[in-house]
Formats: structure tokens, C-alpha cells, sequence
């Protein structure tokens, strides 16, 4: 079983431990999450709902994560304590879930930035013992158990976002110099910057973030026609379709 967002090397769902990999996934799956991914709205806030699949009582236990340098061989994450200065407050983090009944969970973020952030907020089924244990919070997943660890994303828009991608005609690489991620969707070599105009076209579906370039690594040659490099891409924040055109050199 396995729960996914495009472009998110790091799976929201995790199984563990690693020797019970191969079990299905499903008859462990006590609860569900939904949504995997969220983006906190203007009043800087947004939900998500747990659900209970089990015929017993649940205890749910969370814990936020910032991701740093995502979509690239470094992306990491770090602990961010609930309610933190610029990070987030989740409530209820921690709570008893009957069976069969859903629990709405409230996001809430605090301060203001000048560039997009990104959060997981983690989320497992623990037993009424460590569910007791103040200790809970260092000690998030269990060795002793089968465990389902739920990792909501949330996206986090800066105070003014800026979506601007870029062409660096001698690196070979898409860059983004705006403040907020954009998911490029393809790539063209074109004969000109006319919407119809003949192109070269290499699908994508990545995400490029601030400050991160990528090289996409083109396949095609360039022909003495071809003049313009056009990328394809789509703005999670406007949900909007957009086009740029560049120099090919």
C-alpha cells in the first residue's frame, strides 16, 4: 500500500519494520489520511481528516517535519516543534480516535516568509501504553509492532509569491528564481516563440524549486531552426497553466 504525492521522493506512507515489508499493507492500515497534500490558504490555515478503519478504539500520535533542498539527492528533514516560531501548530497532534469515526485535524501556520516552506506532518496508530508515555513524542515509531506512518504534506506560500522559471542556455538548465515550486510539465525546442510553432518536446513532471536548478537533460539535437527553448508549466497557487519562451543559446 502506498500513498503518494507527483514529484515527492519521500513516500507519505511507511511501513515498518523492513522484515514485514512484504506483508499486504492493507490489513494494517487502521486509519486513513486524506488529504496527502495540503496547502495552507490565505488565512494561513487549512484541515485534513483522519479516519478510523478499525473496529477499536485508535491512538494517533503526530509530529511535524520541515524538508529542506526537496526534490534533490540532499532533501532531509528536521524536527519542528509544534507551535515554534515560523513553523506550524497542529491540533489535535495527539488524540484518541473511537472506532469508525473521523477526526478533523487543523493546520495552522505561524509567521511569515519570504520563500515557499515545506512540511510533513507525520501521523500513527501507537498502543494505549505509548500512547501514555510523555515520551511518546521522541519515540515515534515502535520496533516492537507492525507500524503505518502517515506524512501529510504542507505547502506553506510565502507572503508575496513569485512564480518565475528561467533558461540557463549555457548550463543546459531550467532555473527557478521566483519563490514558490513549479511543477514543469515538459520541455520544447522550438523554431520560434509563435504558439504555433514547431517543437522538439521532452515530458517532464518535475517540480522545481527556488534556488534549485535542473537540468533536464535534453535527448533531441538542436537544428539550425531551432531558436527558442519552451517550457510548459503548471502554478499549484493559481492553478494555471503557463508558457515561457527562451533563447535556445
Amino acid at each position: 500500500m502506498r500513498r503518494s504525492q507527483t514529484q515527492w521522493p519521500v513516500s507519505g506512507l511507511k511501513i515498518l519494520p523492513l522484515m514485514m515489508l512484504a506483508m499486504p499493507a492493507l490489513c494494517f492500515a487502521n486509519i486513513t489520511v486524506s488529504p496527502m497534500k495540503v496547502t495552507l490558504n490565505e488565512r494561513h490555515a487549512t484541515t485534513l481528516v483522519i479516519s478510523s478503519k478499525s473496529e477499536t478504539t485508535q491512538y494517533i500520535q503526530g509530529k511535524i517535519t520541515e524538508v529542506h533542498n526537496p526534490g534533490t539527492a540532499e532533501e532531509n528533514e528536521t524536527p519542528a516543534p509544534q507551535g515554534a516560531q515560523n513553523s506550524l501548530v497542529v491540533s489535535p497532534l495527539k488524540f484518541g480516535l473511537p472506532a469508525g469515526n473521523s477526526q478533523q485535524v487543523r493546520i495552522v501556520g505561524l509567521g511569515e516568509s519570504n520563500e515557499e516552506k515545506i512540511y510533513r506532518v507525520h501521523f500513527q496508530s501507537m498502543t494505549p501504553e505509548e500512547f501514555k508515555n510523555t515520551e511518546s513524542n521522541k519515540n515515534f515509531t515502535s520496533e516492537l509492532s507492525l507500524t503505518i506512518v502517515w506524512g501529510v504534506v504542507v505547502m506553506v506560500p510565502p507572503a508575496k509569491p513569485v512564480a518565475r522559471l528561467g533558461w540557463d542556455a549555457s548550463a543546459q538548465q531550467i532555473t527557478n528564481t521566483g519563490n514558490i515550486h513549479l511543477l514543469v510539465n515538459r520541455i520544447g525546442l522550438c523554431d520560434s516563440d509563435k504558439p504555433a510553432a514547431s517543437c522538439q518536446w521532452k515530458t517532464l513532471k518535475k517540480n522545481v524549486y527556488p534556488g534549485k536548478p535542473y537540468p533536464p537533460a535534453l535527448t533531441f539535437s538542436a537544428s539550425a531552426s531551432s531558436e527558442k527553448v519552451r517550457i510548459e508549466y503548471f502554478n499549484d497557487y493559481t492553478q494555471k497553466q503557463e508558457v515561457e519562451n527562451f533563447p535556445f543559446k
